[in-house]
């Protein structure tokens, strides 16, 4: 028993495959933040919200667990 819970610890990481992707993806989302912040003020302040979204957010709730897609 004791070597199944350490061969199944010893698979469970949350470290990435790749580090130099995630370094990449990391400074992709820096870099896409602080464009956002500095183009900030040339967005509307509001946004009317879309007619389908709107809708969707008016459907009921589910009762039941269902699947995502």
């Amino acid at each position: 028993m004791d070597s199944l819970r350490e061969l199944t610890a010893a698979d469970e990481t949350l470290d990435p495959a790749d580090w130099a992707d995630a370094e990449a993806l990391s400074h992709r989302i820096l870099d896409d933040a602080i464009t956002y912040l500095r183009d900030v003020r040339e967005r509307p302040v509001w946004r009317e919200m879309p007619a389908d979204v709107r809708s969707f957010f008016k459907t009921p709730l589910p009762r039941s667990p269902a699947p995502v897609a």
